[in-house]
């Protein structure tokens, strides 16, 4: 492991020129053994020219973050310029989202070309990129050690017979499906999970909640869920099977309810989740209340939403409720006075004011199809519930270089 003030920190971004692998390359071999954190903002042809070249001694490489453009996420097989990082940790991977781009546009993860040894990783972040289901599962199995999982995944493993996965020391998993598909819950053994987040895309017409899949998925692992986030986009048309989620897991203390719309066009279904509103409502004579130990809740706006979320501020109320982000829908911003609930969205600013009032730290922030989770910054840092394997005393210094004046990276 690296000795304290020996590592340093390097972030570079690569801009242009075929000779950028090499000149990239050239940048980090002095420095190699003592760089414990490297980010690498990359371009053009780079990803292949790099990871064909021999792997760098990263010893002292404690995180690894690459950004990728979606062409090169699919390089060829290559020796892996960090395959020799005997204490990497961390390897978050994706590409940089634009205007106007969509989930299904998304690259395929080439995990071959980077080879990083999965064996002792303790966090995986592959996001804006999508794993296929041929390369989960070995990368899962090699990856033992893992306290924090973001993956997304494709929808090509349906109908395939696995032995099952265990990831004893799992406590975050968050998992984005092209279409929703059983086949994660199918193999994997999670005992310690806490932390699930389940999304899929805006778009995905024919999503089913894989109800018994997850529950044999839960009967196996047997953890016990503290935070919970469930962004789907036929959420409408099986609040039954969310009921019974939530049922399964009376002790959360975090939820997030998300029933998406495609384009930001507000869907008339808020009906539909009544149900289950309802038995999130601590009124008097719910004998029934889901989830009642919640601190924090959120949640796409309604007027229904609302009544339940007031309910649990309520002197009766044993609620714990501490707080609450209603989220609206983009390009639907509500003005005082605007239209109903039926036709619009409502004005909430009272019921806000309301909540505030009881000590409720409430809040309203703009829809997102994927929470709010992108890879657009070279230092991506998703929510974490997991500690860190760095060590807590390592002091790091910033390697100083050519700085670019709208950029603390590195460039050339």
């Amino acid at each position: 492991m690296p000795t304290a003030q020996s590592t340093v920190t390097f972030s570079v971004k690569v801009r242009r020129g075929l000779g950028d692998a090499t000149g990239l390359y050239d940048l980090l071999r002095p420095h190699a053994t003592r760089i414990g954190s490297l980010t690498l903002d990359l371009h053009h042809d780079t990803v292949a020219r790099l990871n064909a070249m021999n792997p760098l001694p990263f010893h002292s490489l404690i995180k690894f973050n690459a950004i990728v453009p979606a062409k090169n996420m699919e390089s060829a097989d290559g020796r892996g310029i960090i395959a020799d990082a005997p204490s990497l940790s961390e390897f978050s991977l994706g590409h940089p989202l634009s205007s106007g781009w969509h989930l299904r546009q998304a690259p395929v993860f080439g995990h071959e070309a980077w080879n990083p040894p999965f064996a002792q990783l303790t966090v995986l972040n592959v996001v804006n990129a999508w794993i296929p289901h041929w390369a989960l599962i070995p990368i899962l199995s090699l990856s033992s050690q893992l306290v924090e999982c973001r993956i997304w995944f494709d929808d090509y493993g349906r109908g395939m017979s696995l032995p099952p996965v265990t990831l004893p020391n799992l406590r975050v998993l968050d998992l984005t499906f092209c279409v929703m598909d059983p086949f994660p819950w199918n193999f994997l053994i999670t005992p310690n999970l806490q932390d699930l987040t389940v999304t899929t895309s805006p778009d995905d017409y024919i999503d089913c909640w894989p109800a018994q899949a997850f529950m044999d998925f839960h009967a196996r692992s047997a953890f016990k869920l503290r935070r919970l986030r469930l962004r789907l986009a036929q959420f409408f048309n099986q609040v039954d099977k969310m009921i019974a989620v939530l049922e399964m897991f009376p002790e959360l203390d975090t939820l997030e309810l998300r029933w998406m719309t495609y384009g930001g066009i507000r869907v008339a279904h808020d009906n539909a989740v009544v149900p289950l509103l309802q038995r999130m409502d601590m009124h008097s004579g719910n004998n029934q209340v889901l989830v009642p130990q919640l601190r924090t809740i959120q949640i796409d706006e309604s007027r229904r939403c609302v009544d339940m979320l007031k309910s649990r501020c309520e002197p009766a109320s044993s609620s714990v409720l501490e707080t609450v982000v209603l989220y609206f829908h983009h390009g639907l911003e509500w003005e005082s006075g605007s239209q109903s609930e039926s036709g619009g969205d409502e004005d909430f600013s009272e019921d806000l004011e309301y909540l505030r009032e009881r000590g409720i730290q409430a809040s309203r922030a703009p829809m997102d199809y994927y929470g709010g989770d992108t890879f657009d910054d070279a230092d991506y840092d998703g929510e974490s519930s997991g500690q860190s394997s760095a060590p807590d005393e390592e002091e790091e210094e910033e390697e100083e270089g050519e700085v670019d004046e709208d950029s603390d990276a590195e460039e050339f």
